[in-house]
């Protein structure tokens, strides 16, 4: 999947962010609304281990080069914008 400028779309770090928002939303409504300890204590683990996925996908990201080139692509894309050397 390609997002509008062209570049490939990890669908993985997409559907762990959904899934992180989510569990943050439902941790938030299990203590507060619910007052439930026990959704508690299941929720707000899952939410960390989610966390620590996703970083670990960022970190190979960055060993294996694709973070760096989509930053050199952003720096270039703002220089030819604004004008810049």
């Amino acid at each position: 999947m390609k997002n509008r400028l062209g570049e490939d779309v990890n669908l993985v770090k997409i559907g762990l962010f959904i899934v992180f928002v989510a569990l943050l939303i439902f941790g938030l409504i299990a203590v507060f609304i619910l007052h439930s300890h026990i959704l508690a204590f299941i929720v707000i683990p899952l939410f960390f281990l989610f966390f620590m996925v996703f970083l670990v996908i960022q970190y190979r990201e960055v060993r294996s080069g694709k973070f760096q080139n989509k930053m050199d692509k952003i720096l270039e894309n703002t220089k030819e914008k604004y004008g810049r050397k």
